[in-house]
């Protein structure tokens, strides 16, 4: 709903005959508050459509039920003490820029809910990480000592067996309150689609797509416990496996390593599937390469020939879950993608670094057209069912399952 009527094409008439099944699916999630906690953003976006379809003229046949619909949609944003918004970015943040600067009467709420985002930004992001320390260091040269300190900490630490560590793995800070700010700032859900149950006594794989620009869906899911992991898969314990290089950034690999994510390689992958039962976790298998082609409204997926992951299952004897983040690759524009000659550079970057610089284009913090930060759209990730494999299935025929 959001990528085709609530984004770029929203102009667009709706077409009927995907109507009944929008209908059914905000029914569904107005009947459902537990499982999937409805936002003001997520109502504000089911409320904009219906809008659409109730003054839509073809479309006379839908228009008794959309109107329930927006009633109920109307009543649980009463009950959040929020009010149906006009358009579905509440935010201000529009497809057509019309709003560029952010208003001043903005809620304490979404105040928080920034900050976090922001800090989010400065610590993955390796460029600003080291800008923002290299500026402390001129402007305060006291702190060279304890930075020398912390670098050769660091080359020691790493040096040891790669985390995750159960020691040094918190659950008091998987459940912090800014990753719950950072959850609220898009906002993003996990949604299990499927009545099938998850079998604590077996491990899982669960393989993440896409990528986008961060993978933000799959920090906040899985690397944290804010969004009801544990509630909704009992008995299971999740991690995310992510680029060898976070272990390296000041700051940010101390967060990393303390929500229990590893560094994506074999080794580690095996260690945590070959572990106790429950022991499951997650993969952005397209990783830097999948980054490059994040586009809003758009989804390309590397995965014809990614295979390893497949291959790590089957020995490993796990379950493969596949999980899908509508919306990941539309909180920020890609500018590179059209420029040939950027993205060849990028590739080249890859190749030596395992990931590249993106081009990208997002939200500022007083304004809505241009920045660094994501623009606010709902992240849902929906997981499918598990794909337990037999003895002996071999690697391409489990390939063939999964990428069906």
């Amino acid at each position: 709903i959001n990528a085709e009527y609530m984004g770029m094409s929203a102009a667009k008439p709706v077409p009927t005959k995907r109507i009944p099944f929008h209908l059914d699916f905000i029914a569904e999630e107005l009947d459902h508050p537990d499982n999937r906690p409805l936002t003001a953003a997520h109502l504000n976006l089911y409320g904009a459509y219906l809008r659409r379809v109730v003054s839509q003229e073809d479309a006379a046949d839908f228009r008794a039920r959309a109107e329930t619909l927006l009633k109920g949609c109307t009543d649980k944003l009463r009950d959040l003490g929020a009010h149906l918004a006009e358009t579905a970015a509440g935010s201000g943040d529009t497809a057509d820029h019309t709003q560029r600067i952010a208003p001043l009467q903005v809620p304490w709420g979404r105040r928080r809910q920034t900050v976090a985002c922001m800090v989010y930004n400065l610590f993955s992001g390796m460029w600003i990480t080291l800008g923002a320390l290299w500026l402390a260091l001129l402007i305060c040269p006291l702190l060279w000592p304890i930075f020398l300190g912390y670098i050769a900490w660091t080359y020691y630490d790493n040096k040891k067996p790669v985390p995750p560590s159960a020691r040094r793995w918190s659950e008091r800070y998987r459940n912090w309150r800014g990753f719950q700010y950072l959850r609220d700032y898009f906002p993003v859900r996990l949604i299990k689609r499927t009545k099938t149950e998850y079998p604590p006594e077996h491990t899982y794989l669960f393989v993440y797509h896409p990528h986008g620009v961060q993978a933000s869906g799959a920090l906040v899911n899985f690397a944290t416990g804010v969004t009801g992991f544990s509630k909704l898969f009992p008995g299971l314990s999740c991690n995310v496996q992510t680029l060898s290089v976070n272990f390296w950034l000041p700051i940010w690999r101390e967060s990393t390593i303390a929500v229990g994510c590893g560094d994506a390689s074999k080794r580690q992958i095996l260690l945590r599937l070959r572990g106790e039962p429950g022991s499951s976790t997650a993969l952005v298998v397209g990783g830097a390469e999948e980054a490059l082609h994040a586009a809003p409204h758009a989804a390309k997926l590397v995965l014809q020939r990614r295979k390893g992951f497949i291959k790590l299952a089957l020995e490993a004897g796990a379950s493969v879950v596949p999980v899908y983040t509508f919306g990941e690759n539309d909180v920020y524009d890609n500018l590179a993608v059209t420029h040939k000659r950027w993205q060849r550079w990028q590739k080249r970057i890859q190749k030596v670094l395992t990931f590249a610089p993106m081009l990208i284009q997002g939200r500022g913090i007083f304004n809505y057209t241009w920045g660094v930060l994501p623009h606010r759209r709902p992240l849902s990730s929906v997981v499918g069912p598990p794909l337990r494999f037999s003895d002996g299935t071999d690697v391409d025929t489990a390939h063939v399952l999964c990428v069906d």
